[in-house]
């Protein structure tokens, strides 16, 4: 049984490009008087009309074999380019198919490579923050020893103004001494 659209080797062999005219089943034709008794009287003239409405038959019939061969003809040459468009359709799923795969795992590669990436950004992140912390209290220590520093110097300033201070009236105090002393 053909499947599929496929002509079975029968149909192949018998439609092969002639077609025998002959070969037909006639069940209402009387024609080449095979076994015809033609002593009866009058039978000999209908047997030669017989004949001849056969020969007008098969002259008539002989139009429709030839479309019918071209039909067939037709046929087998759709039917090959409908097998040539499957095949090619059928490589070019084949070949997509194949893309899928590839592609499939290159997108696979890459969503790996993407959550690698967003761990280290997300890391990076924390450790921003992190360092700015550690920025934001070292500059709160920077400027409590920058005023812390500033204090002490107006301290020693004073201090040392003090001493010079004390310095100079012990130095007055000396020479006043000695002079009251030299008096």
């Amino acid at each position: 049984a053909a499947t599929n659209g496929e002509a079975s080797d029968e149909f192949n062999e018998s439609s092969s490009g002639t077609f025998d005219a002959k070969s037909l089943n006639r069940s209402n034709s009387k024609s080449l008087g095979s076994g015809r008794d033609t002593s009866r009287k009058g039978r000999e003239s209908s047997d030669k009309k017989s004949e001849k409405e056969a020969a007008k038959e098969e002259k008539g019939h002989m139009p429709l074999m030839i479309k019918l061969e071209s039909d067939v003809k037709r046929l087998k040459c759709d039917l090959q380019l409908s097998r040539n468009r499957e095949n090619e359709l059928r490589d070019q799923i084949v070949c997509y198919m194949s893309s899928e795969r590839s592609l499939k795992s290159e997108i696979s590669s890459l969503l790996v490579e993407k959550s690698g990436l967003e761990a280290r950004i997300n890391n990076l992140i924390s450790t921003k923050a992190v360092e700015k912390q550690t920025l934001t209290s070292l500059e709160k220590k920077l400027a409590e020893e920058k005023k812390q520093r500033s204090d002490f110097q107006l301290k020693l300033e004073t201090e040392r103004k003090s001493k010079k201070e004390a310095n100079a009236e012990r130095n007055l105090a000396q020479a006043q001494q000695s002079a009251n002393c030299a008096t």
